[in-house]
Parts: C-alpha cells; structure tokens; sequence
C-alpha cells in the first residue's frame, strides 16, 4: 500500500536516516496516538475520494490530507516547514486507524517505516510567519497532547476566527527520491 505521511520538518533528520518510526521519543501531537505510524492510504482513497477521480486527483488529495496532518506538528514546531512523507509497506500490515473517534479514513502501521520503503519527501517553504495559526488551530481540540507557553497561546489567540488558504502559501518540492 502507498502511504502519505504529514509532519514538521524537526523530524526531517530523523526520517532520513531511520525512517517513520512509530515508537519514536518525541512529542505526540494527540492524546490516543499509540505506537504506530499514521498516514492517509486506501482507506481515504475509498471513503474520501470519488469513483471518477484519475491518479492524479488521488495523490493531490492524499497529499493534502497529509499537509492537514502536518499543521498539527506545526503548531508545536521549531522547523516550520510540512514535510511528506510518500511510502510503501506491504497491505497486509496495514490496520484502520481506530485510535480516536472519526479517523476511520487514515490508516496506521504498527511498525517502522524503514528508509528502503520511503518513495519521496517532499518538503514546503518555511511557515515560520504564520505558525500562530496552527497554533490556534490545535488549542481547542480535546485530544491535543501539546502544551503551549502563555506567550504562543497570546499568538494563537490573535490566528483565532481566521481562515488562510494553504494552497496560496504552501510550495512543496522534492527532496529526494528513494526505493521503489
């Protein structure tokens, strides 16, 4: 199965050398998170996308989930910048991602995404200007696990009740390509 993977590029190291690693020392952005790595594949494909849209239309629309997931990162981010993460792992390790309420379209994987599996990362300008935003966009969710300092809640609170349109800002190009 191809997988898309959302996160900062503070793990943008990390992710070259080891891989997507499910049991990693770092923060977790949400509360139910459990050792494994999440990502939008097949199950967004059939719940998320039309009968009628080409490859094309799928990957575009995978790889904006997996921004979506990125400006959770961000918000706790010293590396403003998304990073996507393109994979491949065999089907039958892929689970449904059960670990909250409403994420049956994200599939999980309860081991490390080895470096040989990883297809491409794509990285985005820094986003480091408007990181209020997805600071703003992470203070309110119940099953946050970031702790924000009194000075980013000050920042957030300014980005509240304010939409941006990423597609306007957000340029990602391709850092490097491996396996398949």
């Amino acid at each position: 199965m191809i997988g898309y993977h959302g996160t900062s590029a503070d793990y943008l190291d990390s992710i070259i050398e080891n891989g997507l690693l499910c049991c990693a020392d770092v923060d977790r952005n949400w509360i139910p998170s459990m050792d494994e790595v999440y990502f939008w594949g097949d199950n967004f494909i059939e719940n998320e996308c039309d009968e009628d849209d080409d490859e094309e239309m799928i990957e575009y629309a995978l790889i904006d989930a997996a921004i979506g997931s990125a400006q959770c990162a961000i918000a706790q981010a010293k590396d403003c910048r998304i990073v996507v993460v393109k994979f491949q792992v065999p089907d039958d390790e892929v689970e449904t991602d059960y670990s909250c309420k409403n994420m049956e379209s994200a599939n999980c994987i309860a081991r490390d995404v080895k470096p040989e599996e990883i297809i491409s990362i794509q990285i985005s300008n820094d986003l480091s200007l408007i990181r209020g935003y997805f600071i703003a966009t992470m203070m309110n969710r119940t099953e946050s696990a970031i702790e924000f300092t009194n000075m980013e809640k000050f920042v957030g609170e300014l980005f509240e009740d304010r939409w941006i349109d990423l597609d306007d800002i957000v340029e990602l190009s391709e850092l490097s390509a491996k396996g398949s």
